[in-house]
């Protein structure tokens, strides 16, 4: 059974232009991007969607929790390691998978070096939306996402922007 704010947050995820969902730490956040990934994998079975977080060791979390919901039907989940380089690694764990996970930086290299791969994405998930900051490395990420919002646009995809502090809301969506 889905919490109150999870099922207000469906209502916002099925949107065709994407959502930003704000929900309190261990909300239900993580059930709600599966939900949005389960439509995506439904109505676009050759797509890809891509999951940003922040940090490495949240992508290995969400890589784990992803997985034992998405293996079991055949979708295959993916984290992609590292921040500076496409290797044939990258090319074959891109060509494998549906669900890529990755830091923004590893995003950035992989999408520059993979054109294929851009045109594929019809979902973007944005974890710990609220680190766009003033702080340097917020700052760049914040203008990757306006690229790909481009990206997202241009395949007729959405982009769900994910967080728990989000005091901004109505001005972030």
């Amino acid at each position: 059974e889905l919490f109150i704010s999870q099922r207000k947050a469906l209502s916002k995820i099925f949107l065709p232009n994407g959502a930003v969902v704000s929900l309190p730490t261990s909300s239900g956040k993580t059930l709600i991007a599966e939900i949005a990934i389960l439509q995506c994998m439904t109505d676009f079975p050759d797509s890809k969607v891509l999951y940003l977080t922040p940090f490495r060791s949240l992508a290995y979390e969400i890589e784990s929790s992803l997985g034992k919901t998405f293996e079991p039907i055949n979708i295959k989940v993916s984290q992609l390691y590292g921040n500076g380089s496409f290797n044939r690694i990258d090319k074959s764990i891109i060509e494998d998978s549906q669900i890529l996970i990755a830091t923004p930086e590893k995003t950035k290299v992989i999408l520059r070096a993979n054109d294929a791969i851009t045109n594929q994405i019809k979902l973007i998930i944005i974890d710990e939306g609220h680190l766009l900051d003033i702080k340097d490395r917020q700052v760049r990420n914040e203008l990757f996402i306006e690229e790909l919002r481009k990206y997202i646009q241009n395949n007729d995809g959405k982009i769900i922007l994910m967080s728990a502090v989000l005091p901004n809301v109505a001005d972030i969506s």
